[in-house]
């Protein structure tokens, strides 16, 4: 277990060769233990080695008496990924299938797609324009904070570590400081999505509590960079949820929203098993049903927030990067740094499904993946085409 522990933490500083090294000969043994051989088999697959990968993943997945209910999440997972790496999408996206209904067998119970639609209506009733207007002053005024925003893999880890690059910049990845506020003003909510759906559920004193606790964690993770960071981002996707309450906290502060095409999201979605209780994403029905929900929610946002708000287009980024990166630093008012094109050097912990890719220099082989995988997405589609009432 020592040894699976001092290689996963080799996978998330992007050593894999180092990672896979570290439990060669754990893994040589017949009875090698399911976590080891599961770290093993997605190391390897992030070294190309996909035989290797699938030997480690099938051996792992063969002892279901030594798999805990998050590993055996992760090992399922990991297997839907070697296969897509190995070109059977078809088997993947089966694989997938799987993998997602035996998630939702661990978790108890889907995902309330229903009640977080009429949540979200809530929201855009009571989250007018003129009510926004009418807020008392009683945030903190500072541009020190930048929220990235979206749906989860559409593209905000990249734009994160794009940012995080710069010599004046903090990238804090995905901090729970929006949602757990949320929580706490309303627990009403569809699992891991609370929402705020009325700035009167929140008080003045409670708003100035929140800007300034927050204020103060961004300014100690700030500090923490040499420079100080001028710009400290939160990349929690779902944060789009609350995007009036953090303009009320902060009205200086930069929303980046991550766009990228709904089917390709979707289906990255949907092979991820994510570490927060992101059950919307284990049936095709509430993931389409979800995006739906966060098209017309972002609409209202960028219609009724007086803060500026930058639509990052994942496809248009990743096939004009310089442009695209210098958009998003003047955005931010930064000057241009040359260490933001050459993001995959910078050392980070990354903790989200994207950690690999960050790793990796810009590439364009993600646009249209959804394209391989056929009539198992008729469904998907026919849900993102419809036009919510």
């Amino acid at each position: 277990m020592y040894l699976a522990a001092q290689a996963e933490l080799y996978q998330a500083q992007g050593n894999f060769a180092q990672g896979c090294a570290a439990l060669e000969a754990v893994v040589a043994q017949e009875d090698a233990d399911a976590r080891s051989l599961i770290v093993y088999a997605e190391l390897a697959r992030d070294t190309g080695k996909t035989e290797v990968a699938r030997e480690a993943i099938d051996r792992a997945l063969a002892q279901p008496e030594s798999l805990t209910p998050p590993l055996e999440r992760r090992g399922r997972f990991a297997h839907i990924s070697i296969l897509d790496r190995s070109g059977e999408y078809l088997d993947a996206f089966d694989a997938a299938t799987v993998a997602n209904e035996r998630a939702l067998e661990l978790r108890g119970m889907p995902f309330d797609a229903i009640a977080h639609h009429a949540l979200v209506s809530e929201t855009l009733a009571n989250w007018t324009k003129e009510k926004i207007a009418r807020l008392p002053s009683r945030g903190e005024r500072t541009d020190l904070p930048v929220f990235i925003v979206g749906m989860p893999r559409s593209g905000t880890s990249l734009v994160e570590q794009i940012i995080a690059s710069h010599p004046h910049a903090h990238g804090a990845g995905e901090l729970g400081l929006v949602p757990r506020f949320a929580h706490e003003i309303n627990p009403r909510h569809a699992y891991a999505a609370p929402i705020v759906p009325d700035p009167d559920m929140i008080s003045p004193t409670k708003l100035s509590r929140f800007a300034r606790s927050t204020l103060r964690e961004l300014r100690k993770l700030g500090a923490s960079a040499q420079p100080v960071a001028q710009r400290v981002t939160d990349k929690n996707p779902l944060n789009f949820l609350n995007l009036g309450l953090i303009a009320w906290a902060f009205p200086n502060c930069r929303i980046i929203h991550c766009q990228r095409d709904p089917l390709d999201t979707s289906v990255s979605c949907y092979f991820h098993d994510f570490k927060g209780d992101l059950r919307f994403t284990n049936q095709l029905e509430t993931l389409g049903e979800f995006v739906l929900d966060h098209d017309r929610l972002m609409a209202h946002w960028k219609e009724s927030l007086d803060i500026p708000i930058l639509t990052v287009s994942y496809e248009d980024l990743v096939r004009n990067f310089r442009p695209g990166v210098e958009r998003l630093l003047a955005f931010l008012d930064l000057p241009f740094n040359d260490a933001c094109l050459e993001f995959y050097k910078t050392e980070r912990m990354a903790q989200t499904a994207s950690m690999q890719q960050v790793r990796q220099p810009v590439y364009t082989k993600a646009i249209g993946r959804a394209a391989r995988y056929g009539d198992r997405l008729d469904l998907l589609r026919k849900i993102l085409a419809q036009k919510n009432p």
